[in-house]
């Protein structure tokens, strides 16, 4: 308690004396300066209790999916920002503190909000954890702004930018922190957005890759730079121009339609550049053969000079008539 209370005094302190926050809001600064009182009071022990006012915790993850359009940038606010400021309405002030993964209020006025569930500091102490929940009216639409503001300058790329050089100068280290969780959800996150404007083929083969195996057995280490390893590859297709990938979709639904038509292996190569994917439909195949051929041919590709300006090269396969395995079987060469 003593600890929350001592970062809201100093938020609402800095607040009021060195940025004047309650100048233009006569009427809420009478609250806030009995709060800024009490509480000092009860951090130099001059009081027993913090008086009437409410303290929260709010513990923050990643957001899989969201009803709500949010900004982009909000899971490095959310999981790796520090900000604070004193929130203010018509009638409403509270002290506003965001460590990663955390939230923390202070309430002014009123000292006691409705709308926070599972978030109450005890006087008398105990324990608090999800599932939580802020019903708190004009909270989310304050959050919101709270991440434009911060990511207005453009420190969203600058943070981005930063995780690129570290994996470049440590990526062991990488590999096992926070920032680098927050970096592929967040990519995720956008990847969702050009999603929308892809064809449908191309959003199949995206959403395939990222479901990709990542071998539950392997060290931690190893399943990260795997997951690195799909984001990288699933990036690429999202990134793909709309000419390019409306050729892809084409070259897709060419090489399908030819193999049901014909009844035959159909192979499609789709060389965008950087990116070169290879299609190829078995009719009549089984998982084993798909994935022995897929091998076979990278294994012809990396003994020729084939396709030597791909940065990266893809291959799908599939049999269309497979009623009990109708997945894609792929896989990837990074170069």
């Amino acid at each position: 308690m003593k600890f929350i209370i001592s970062i809201g005094w100093r938020v609402l302190y800095i607040q009021l004396n060195l940025q004047k926050a309650l100048d233009h809001a006569p009427n809420l600064a009478p609250y806030a300066n009995r709060a800024l009182k009490t509480w000092r009071d009860y951090l130099l022990d001059l009081r027993k209790d913090e008086g009437d006012y409410e303290h929260h915790m709010f513990f923050l993850d990643f957001v899989e999916t969201s009803t709500a359009e949010i900004p982009n940038g909000f899971q490095w606010y959310t999981l790796r920002a520090i900000d604070g400021c004193l929130a203010l309405g018509k009638e409403i002030v509270f002290a506003y503190t965001k460590f990663p993964g955390i939230i923390l209020v202070s309430a002014v006025y009123p000292p006691k909000p409705e709308g926070w569930i599972g978030t109450r500091i005890g006087r008398s102490g105990g324990e608090i954890a999800p599932p939580q929940g802020i019903e708190y009216p004009g909270f989310h639409e304050f959050l919101m702004d709270r991440v434009e503001r911060l990511f207005d300058s453009g420190i969203s790329s600058i943070q981005e930018q930063k995780v690129i050089e570290a994996m470049k100068s440590n990526g062991e280290r990488l590999l096992f922190s926070k920032s680098f969780q927050v970096w592929i959800a967040e990519r995720r996150r956008k990847r969702e957005e050009k999603k929308r404007s892809l064809p449908p083929s191309v959003v199949e083969l995206i959403d395939i890759v990222e479901k990709g195996r990542i071998d539950p057995s392997l060290p931690e280490r190893d399943k990260n730079l795997q997951e690195f390893q799909i984001d990288l590859i699933a990036g690429g297709l999202a990134d793909l121009d709309l000419i390019s990938a409306q050729n892809l979709e084409r070259d897709i639904t060419d090489n399908i339609s030819a193999a049901r038509d014909s009844r035959e292996e159909k192979m499609t190569v789709s060389d965008l550049g950087d990116i070169v994917i290879l299609f190829l439909t078995l009719i009549g195949s089984t998982k084993i053969e798909r994935l022995k051929r897929i091998d076979k041919m990278f294994k012809e590709i990396e003994s020729g000079e084939s396709y030597s300006k791909a940065q990266m090269i893809l291959m799908f396969t599939w049999d269309p008539t497979n009623q009990v395995d109708m997945s894609f079987d792929w896989e990837c060469q990074l170069r």
